[in-house]
């Protein structure tokens, strides 16, 4: 295994911005193939949307979602931490401003990491 890193972005709804994983989705692609072609390097993420819980002192419903997304640095694909990292606040940034900049969280965390292209039955974990 090798040590990388994985990144969580979440857009909160909070306070009436309506959007879901559809738009998220066709913004962060759009801000990706941006990035792709400046640079060659494409970031890919796994986008879902969940239910929020939060106070109504804090402006929330009951029926709040948020959109997260995922991103993992392969080392294999991506040697520099640092670019990486860069690539995707600039990918970060165009997609909030496209929903009209919601509230967001992002977090980093650094995890293990093993990327399979094939596996064959002699293969181990």
């Amino acid at each position: 295994m090798t040590v990388t890193e994985r990144y969580i972005i979440l857009f909160t709804c909070i306070e009436d911005q309506a959007f879901g994983v559809q738009e998220a989705e066709m913004f962060w692609r759009i801000a990706a193939d941006e990035v792709y072609e400046n640079t060659g390097v494409y970031i890919s993420a796994m986008i879902c949307e969940h239910k929020l819980i939060c106070g109504e002192m804090l402006g929330c419903k009951m029926d709040e979602r948020c959109v997260q997304i995922v991103c993992v640095r392969n080392p294999s694909e991506f040697h520099s931490r640092e670019v990486y990292f860069e690539l995707l606040k600039r990918i970060l940034v165009k997609v909030k401003k496209q929903m009209k900049n919601p509230k967001a969280a992002f977090t980093a965390e650094q995890i293990e990491f093993t990327y399979f292209n094939s596996v064959n039955e002699t293969d181990t974990l």
